[in-house]
């Protein structure tokens, strides 16, 4: 009597039907299970460090249990002849879905911490894998194709989960992973020169601090902790105010001297330089002050603080800088103050975390510092 077949190990079985839509999802799936089955091969070492940690924070079980689930995910994505396939780049792929999240190269390659080119080469890399366009170029802005859409969808989430799985134990002592959003002239101007002294008190809290995200008033769901201006704390927030915005008309020294006669009175009309989200900002200076402004030559209106105070330092007209975080260009002597009248804005930098991430020892580490290091600044 014939003994019955043997049933395949689960492991290995994969979905018994294929489409020809399956094709690329199961080239993409295929590779990030290998990577998951990487990701094990390190149990030993990672129960040993885990063995020390914290009981509080995330356990060797957690990760193998999240692990099993990325990877029986991805099992049922593989059609039976997938395995065949030639294995995707696990590195063009998280390129891809840090370029599809901000729909742009620039933005993808800082914060990749690479070159636009790069990203531009690891896509079409891809793209030479999968063997079809994944993002529509021959528009000003980058969108993506259909099939770019379908591949983002897919391996978007699958490709962060590793990532946070990677990020608990890429070695042996588990470290507190820190994820900051932050507007990017606050974080250049006061932030980034003030880090090393984090850094060097809390060594084992990395930082992932993004700064690309110019938006006020709102907490990115992605970060741990962001630095933003509100009006008012954000509603179901642990937020804390640290620092008032204050404004100053300011311009190169070369424009000062064209407006400016012997006696410091502005003699001559200047364009106008406005952020294109406060608009106001330049009525409320001038209601503040008592200050009738000259007709302005021109307005012009910018997307970020960045822009506007690299314009103003280039002579191309005058903006409300903020204070205190353009004082350092002021004293450099990049800017000077057209009026010497400040106002206070409604304004606030704020520290804001979900609830849940205010508990976390590296938030409140860091909102400690933060408080402590930016409580005197005026």
């Amino acid at each position: 009597m014939a003994s019955p077949a043997r049933e395949p190990c689960k492991r290995t079985r994969f979905a018994a039907s294929e489409t020809k839509g399956d094709c690329l999802t199961a080239s993409v799936a295929r590779s990030l299970f290998c990577t998951a089955k990487r990701h094990q091969a390190h149990r030993i070492s990672a129960r040993r460090a885990a063995a020390h940690a914290n009981p509080r924070r995330m356990t060797w079980h957690d990760t193998c249990n999240l692990q099993g689930s990325v990877a029986f995910r991805l099992q049922s994505l593989m059609p039976n002849r997938a395995k065949h396939r030639k294995q995707l780049s696990l590195r063009g792929l998280r390129t891809f879905c840090v370029a599809g999240k901000h729909l742009s190269f620039r933005i993808a390659s800082e914060e990749l911490h690479i070159t636009a080119s790069a990203v531009s080469r690891q896509i079409k890399a891809l793209e030479q894998e999968v063997g079809r366009p994944l993002f529509d170029r021959s528009n000003p802005s980058l969108t993506f194709t259909e099939d770019g859409e379908r591949l983002f969808d897919s391996v978007n989430h699958l490709i962060t989960e590793l990532d946070t799985v990677t990020a608990h134990f890429r070695n042996r002592q588990q470290r507190d992973l820190l994820r900051i959003s932050v507007q990017p002239f606050f974080s250049s101007e006061l932030l980034v020169p003030r880090l090393a002294d984090f850094t060097l008190n809390y060594p084992h809290i990395d930082i992932h601090l993004d700064s690309t995200d110019e938006d006020a008033e709102r907490h990115p769901v992605e970060a741990d902790v962001s630095i933003r201006i509100f009006k008012r704390a954000p509603a179901g927030m642990a937020a804390d105010a640290f620092l008032p915005l204050r404004q100053v008309p300011a311009c190169s020294p070369d424009l000062y001297k064209k407006l400016v006669d012997t006696e410091g009175r502005v003699v001559q009309s200047f364009p106008i330089l406005k952020h294109s989200s406060r608009t106001d900002d330049w009525d409320r200076w001038c209601e503040d002050s008592g200050v009738a402004l000259p007709a302005p030559t021109t307005t012009l209106t910018l997307d970020s603080t960045v822009a506007l105070v690299s314009a103003a330092e280039r002579g191309v007209g005058v903006t409300l800088a903020p204070i205190p975080a353009a004082n350092e260009r002021f004293d450099q002597g990049h800017l000077k103050r057209l009026y010497v009248h400040e106002v206070q804005t409604p304004y606030r930098y704020y520290f804001v975390s979900t609830r849940q991430a205010a508990r976390t020892e590296a938030v409140r580490a860091f909102r400690r510092w933060t408080l402590d290091t930016f409580a005197g600044l005026r």
